[in-house]
């Protein structure tokens, strides 16, 4: 028997319309996340999506952002929910912080995403960054607010390049534990002086690696590789422990002025102290073995 008191129901997506939102209405093919973006006139590369503490039985279940920005798309909701409460949605988004839901992992991903899908055109970046526009559908753009230089051509995002000098691992590094970080910079500073190139390299190195470390700072191994200012050599540890491939130019760059090299045996064999660990390298240059 027809139900003359049922409920009507939504399409569940959500648009903003001025201090309210809308309904969006028409047919949407693909009523997946990126289906939505899609249908919406969106990449899902230039999308956030937030989903909170994620519960069924509430009326809001995601809400897209806008790529660096707490500007929303749209909101995901129940099929029975017929409006947007401005209470509800306020309470779904108590925890969103744009300064954690884009961290400098987050951010990288997304712009190589957009890179090899050629997702981001530059007039959406240059909006989401708050950059002056130009007439230019190419050229180069510098965004303070990421410390990053964007690259583009036929108005889309061909590559970046962080302006600091340091690759993602190491910013979040930063992001996650300042304090470690900052030891970091005082070793390298102490043995490259004022050499930024070089200090820059050195701490590139042990935030790519400590991403590498399974464990990261649980490693069951740390505490053979702990040196100056509570820092641990986490490049160093995944060679003596991981396989990590190393040569003896890299042993002598990695460890500069921090090794003492020992009688070798004769001119074929190379060795090496590095805390507890003796290495030996080839003429070559390659490494033979480690004595642990």
């Amino acid at each position: 028997m027809f139900n003359l008191f049922k409920k009507k129901q939504s399409s569940g997506v959500f648009i903003p319309d001025g201090n309210d939102f809308k309904e969006v209405a028409d047919k949407i093919e693909d009523a997946s996340l990126n289906g939505i973006s899609i249908h919406l006139g969106y990449h899902p590369d230039q999308l956030h999506f937030y989903y909170g503490q994620f519960n069924m039985e509430f009326d809001i279940h995601q809400v897209a952002f806008e790529f660096l920005t707490d500007n929303v798309a749209f909101v995901l909701t129940k099929k029975t929910v017929d409006k947007v409460d401005k209470k509800k949605l306020q309470y779904f988004l108590k925890d969103f912080k744009t300064s954690e839901e884009f961290d400098s992992v987050t951010i990288r991903d997304t712009l190589q995403s957009g890179v090899e899908n050629k997702s981001l055109k530059k007039d959406f970046l240059t909006k989401v960054l708050g950059l002056e526009k130009d007439e230019s559908d190419g050229g180069v753009l510098f965004s303070d607010r990421i410390g990053m230089y964007l690259y583009f051509s036929n108005g889309y995002l061909t590559d970046f390049q962080s302006a600091d000098g340091l690759n993602e691992w190491t910013k979040y590094l930063r992001e996650l534990n300042e304090t470690l970080f900052n030891s970091y910079v005082k070793v390298a500073q102490k043995y490259w002086g004022d050499n930024r190139k070089m200090v820059e390299n050195e701490i590139n190195i042990q935030g790519q690696s400590l991403a590498s470390t399974p464990h990261a700072l649980k490693n069951e191994f740390v505490d053979r590789h702990r040196v100056e200012f509570g820092t641990i050599n986490f490049f160093m540890l995944l060679v003596c422990h991981y396989n990590q491939d190393i040569n003896e130019d890299t042993f002598k760059l990695i460890n500069h002025e921090r090794y003492k090299q020992l009688d070798s045996d004769g001119d074929v064999i190379k060795k090496y102290r590095y805390n507890d660990f003796i290495l030996s390298f080839s003429d070559s240059g390659q490494l033979i073995e480690i004595v642990k």
